[in-house]
């Protein structure tokens, strides 16, 4: 085994074996404050689970400088395996994009490295299968940048259009799961659909990637705004509000329906300055360990998003048993566990809002786990009583 696919199986083993908590970690680019004078703008790690951050780099760039612009560093992206942070710097107008790359784990970090010019403007970027990805912003154009040896850039490769020529992305950000999966979050530009936003899916691992479009959600910004995205290791998808200020709110994204869901938490900015991009942090292995299963033995705990109007919601089980009672707002999350043996909550539980009654089966009888929306209610996490974390809908791990 070489020593990338080392650091990576030692990374997703280690992963495996903490609390899932640690999974949750995502990185982002902290602006820095402008004034009295512009501060260099820092990579910072944020733990989801304990809404911390800290400092795990300076990029060297400050956002007024004449090759960022108002736009700063931007098209943050990951190597879990070689644990190497990737970022661009992007003109406001005229110029050269150039590509950066920065060792970050483990620390101290390495100096900031000038990789080569870009083709595109890459306000999105991820990494997967030893290539920084990212979609040319304005256009649909979907590139690929390959490295040499000594880790420059050996080429900057335009995959394929996305939508057709005559539609572009205004970016929002791009992410990839561990099955090579790409996300996206965008205004549309062009098009029937020009100023909505879109969440869509390409898969990196097809012989044509840009054939594989698929269209999660198209919808007005006042019910999705356009988003910066990343993937906790344990499969969560992060949605953060491109450009958002000193404090930032992290919300949850359906990967099944590409609806913003439930508040996960709120990031604190520990530069006095906007915070904008994130990028995924933790390796997503494949199967990791422990980190879920399908359901076994009924759900006995179920976390769940209210994607309706704020409203006062009473939750039963089958036999009539009261598990929650309380208003819940718009966007917010709210918990509940069951009143049989192992806190089971029996075949189904009912969720009403007055009148209105939504039945969600716990009975593992049919598929259940995070992503999963019935009505307005979309599952976050749960588990059940003889496998623990459920998966989410569309995977399956092995105990």
């Amino acid at each position: 085994m070489n020593k990338k696919l080392l650091h990576f199986a030692v990374t997703c083993l280690l992963l495996t074996a903490v609390a899932p908590a640690n999974a949750a970690k995502l990185l982002g680019i902290d602006f820095g404050p402008m004034e009295p004078v512009p501060d260099t703008a820092k990579i910072v790690l944020f733990d989801t689970a304990l809404g911390t951050s800290e400092v795990v780099a300076d990029t060297g760039f400050t956002r007024d400088e004449p090759a960022n612009g108002q736009y700063g560093p931007n098209g943050l992206a990951y190597d879990a395996a070689t644990g190497v942070a990737y970022f661009a710097a992007i003109p406001n107008g005229a110029g050269s994009r150039t590509l950066h790359s920065v060792a970050i784990d483990p620390q101290p970090a390495g100096a900031v490295e000038h990789l080569g010019i870009l083709a595109g403007t890459p306000f999105n970027a991820t990494f997967f299968d030893g290539q920084y990805w990212y979609i040319d912003n304005g256009t649909d154009d979907l590139r690929a940048v390959s490295f040499n040896a000594d880790g420059s850039i050996a080429l900057d490769t335009k995959i394929g259009d996305l939508k057709g020529d005559a539609v572009g992305f205004r970016f929002g950000d791009v992410t990839v799961n561990s099955e090579g999966l790409l996300y996206g979050s965008a205004d549309i530009k062009g098009g029937p659909d020009d100023g909505k936003v879109v969440l869509f899916t390409v898969d990196l691992t097809d012989p044509d990637p840009a054939s594989t479009y698929t269209e999660l959600s198209v919808s007005p910004t006042s019910l999705n705004p356009k988003m910066q995205i990343a993937f906790g290791g344990d499969g969560t998808l992060f949605g953060h509000a491109s450009g958002g200020g000193s404090t930032s709110i992290l919300y949850y994204v359906s990967i099944v329906s590409g609806q913003v869901g439930a508040r996960a938490e709120v990031l604190t900015d520990i530069d006095g300055g906007p915070f904008t991009d994130v990028a995924s942090f933790n390796p997503l292995c494949d199967c990791p360990p422990r980190a879920c299963a399908e359901c076994d033995g009924q759900v006995n705990h179920l976390r769940l998003a209210n994607n309706g109007p704020t409203a006062f919601i009473e939750v039963r089980q089958h036999d009539g048993t009261i598990v929650f009672s309380g208003s819940v707002e718009n966007g917010a999350a709210f918990s509940f566990e069951g009143t049989g043996d192992n806190n089971k909550l029996g075949p189904k539980v009912i969720v009403a809002v007055g009148d209105e009654e939504t039945e969600i089966h716990t009975s593992c009888s049919v598929p259940i786990g995070p992503g999963l929306i019935v009505g307005n209610f979309e599952v976050l996490a749960g588990t059940s009583a003889n496998n623990g974390n459920l998966c989410p809908i569309g995977q399956s791990c092995p105990n």
